[in-house]
């Protein structure tokens, strides 16, 4: 059996890939939503943590319009080289990332978000209710590009399980509410306790 995490997916492929000496590595919270749906024969749940992986554009990516056609014109490499400048000064400058990502990382990440498919995983999350997959759902309420009624809206059309609103966990949840997740997911998933 497997779960899948999709924030942990997301954590790995947009903050610590360079530590694990991986190089864009192709892991996003669509990935783990899309793992779960097609493999619900072998997945025994997923746990959705602060996730990008939502039904509409956060505010972090919108205007939407906008976003993502930026986003399809990187695909021109003269054009990606003058937008990856741009892209770090947002991320580090307006969404809070830490500056010490490299720009090549954090435009990854930034691409990532900006190529989401909200069609997608509204489809998803209907083939995970009808497979009535296990689904845990945490995030943080005073997040800074993910508002809470997204965040409650995403949760809403998983398949019921545990929800884990944090009044206060910012952005990286995983970092700052380690312990409570940690101890919420062993329960959840029927682990001893350490």
């Amino acid at each position: 059996c497997v779960c899948v995490c999709v924030c942990l997916l997301a954590y790995f492929s947009i903050h610590a890939w360079g530590e694990l000496g991986l190089r864009n590595p192709p892991l996003t919270p669509s990935t783990a939503l899309y793992y779960a749906a097609e493999h619900t024969a072998t997945v025994s749940g997923l746990a959705v943590l602060a996730s990008a992986a939502n039904l509409t554009p956060h505010r972090g990516i919108r205007p939407w319009w906008f976003v993502h056609r930026l986003a399809r014109a990187v695909e021109n490499p003269h054009v990606a080289r003058a937008i990856k400048p741009v892209a770090r000064f947002v991320m580090t400058n307006l969404h809070g990332f830490h500056p010490r990502f490299s720009t090549e990382e954090l435009f990854h990440g930034w691409r990532r978000a900006t190529t989401l498919c909200f069609n997608t995983h509204a489809r998803l999350c209907e083939q995970l209710r009808a497979a009535n997959m296990p689904t845990f759902a945490a995030w943080s309420e005073d997040d800074h590009l993910i508002e809470k009624h997204i965040s409650e809206a995403m949760a809403a059309a998983l398949p019921p399980g545990p929800r884990l609103p944090f009044p206060k966990g910012g952005h990286m949840l995983v970092k700052t509410r380690a312990s409570e997740l940690s101890e919420a997911l062993a329960t959840w998933m029927h682990l001893p306790k350490a």
